[in-house]
């Protein structure tokens, strides 16, 4: 928010703008790095078993395997750690939550660049971020909250991914009805920042489910292959921002956004209905 406001009275000279910019993100990392690494620092010392590493059980014949894995190649290791992924009960909510990084309603790039061109200015942008941040905070407090009164973590991940998409679907009705306009401008700043609080529940929700449903020696192999799954529809939304170029045809980007995270919130639901509402049969079995 605070680099929003600076940058709307840093002048019309690029240079300038330029240098404060980058100057403000310097001294900006300056200040927080030393906050970062004594906060890190703390952790460990609450927590001290976080420093521990698990030792691999030692089996018989470890030598010959490590001498077949050394000799497989790097897309049969990719296409082995795939297929656990894809075979694992976690899949289909996994993928789900990847599709959400498919969207251009995040304050990314591609929508910075949309209301630039629509000559929104740079304060607004930098508060809508900002106040983003605090309802994303706001969602770290309302999801402990939501375990309490429901009785199953799943339940929670479904009902925030809903609250989710009904905060982005104004989004759709102000572009259906008005296309570009100031009123489409401004509920899309406004339903993205009431959004950020769902998000975030939705969020902490599916990363416990992680943590709790994927075995311990799995569980790294697992969510890599989650994050090289979230980058990959990331950079795919990027393919779509060069596809549609136009700033004029932005809408076609919003529907698209707008379709994706129906289509995420379903394969949430479509999870909960066969898998997570039996829950301990497969928690049970996976950590038997």
């Amino acid at each position: 928010m605070a680099f929003g406001v600076i940058m709307q009275f840093a002048g019309h000279d690029p240079t300038t703008r330029s240098l404060i910019g980058a100057s403000t993100v310097a001294i900006w990392n300056a200040l927080s790095t030393p906050l970062e690494y004594f906060m890190t620092r703390d952790i460990y010392k609450l927590v001290p078993e976080l420093a521990v590493k698990e030792e691999p059980e030692k089996q018989d014949g470890g030598r010959e395997q490590q001498e077949t894995v050394d000799s497989t190649s790097t897309f049969s290791e990719y296409a082995v750690m795939w297929r656990n992924y894809s075979q694992h009960p976690v899949f289909l909510l996994s993928l789900s939550y990847c599709a959400l990084y498919m969207t251009v309603l995040d304050n990314g790039s591609l929508n910075t660049a949309y209301l630039k061109w629509r000559g929104v200015p740079d304060s607004l942008l930098g508060t809508s971020r900002g106040v983003g941040a605090v309802f994303g905070l706001i969602g770290t407090v309302v999801f402990p909250y939501l375990r309490r009164i429901m009785s199953r973590l799943e339940r929670v991940a479904v009902v925030s991914i809903w609250l989710f998409w009904l905060c982005l679907a104004p989004v759709l009705a102000a572009f259906l009805l008005s296309g570009e306009s100031r009123v489409s401008d401004y509920v899309m700043l406004c339903c993205m920042v009431g959004a950020r609080m769902w998000l975030w529940s939705a969020d902490l929700a599916e990363t416990q489910i992680m943590q709790e449903w994927i075995e311990p020696s799995r569980r790294g192999a697992i969510n890599a292959m989650q994050t090289a799954t979230y980058q990959l529809f990331y950079l795919l939304t990027q393919v779509l921002g060069v596809v549609f170029h136009d700033p004029q045809k932005f809408e076609a980007l919003v529907f698209f956004s707008i379709a994706t995270v129906f289509v995420a919130a379903v394969g949430f639901t479509w999870w909960d209905t066969i898998f997570g509402r039996h829950r301990r049969k497969y928690v049970r079995t996976l950590h038997a």
